[in-house]
């Protein structure tokens, strides 16, 4: 019950507050992003200015890396990331 109730709430968020453009966008990048490569993903959540996401890739050649995090002035100061991370 419990859970079935916890997604009702959330399905009448959504409707009264569609999700933002940027952050659709945003979704649809890291997307096709991980539909481009046949790997493994990790997901760095809260990844700040990234620095775990490019340490997270490089520790993992292998695998598709999406770091993720709500701030963009955090997510601007990121470095170039490898070919397995966004």
């Amino acid at each position: 019950q419990l859970v079935e109730r916890h997604v009702a709430q959330h399905a009448t968020y959504l409707n009264k507050r569609p999700i933002a453009a940027h952050t659709r966008a945003a979704f649809q990048t890291a997307a096709e992003f991980a539909r481009s490569r046949a790997a493994p993903l990790i997901i760095d959540a809260g990844c700040g200015t990234g620095r775990s996401t490019l340490k997270l890739s490089a520790r993992h050649p292998d695998r598709t890396v999406i770091g993720v995090d709500r701030s963009e002035a955090r997510l601007s100061k990121s470095n170039d990331a490898p070919d397995n991370a966004l």
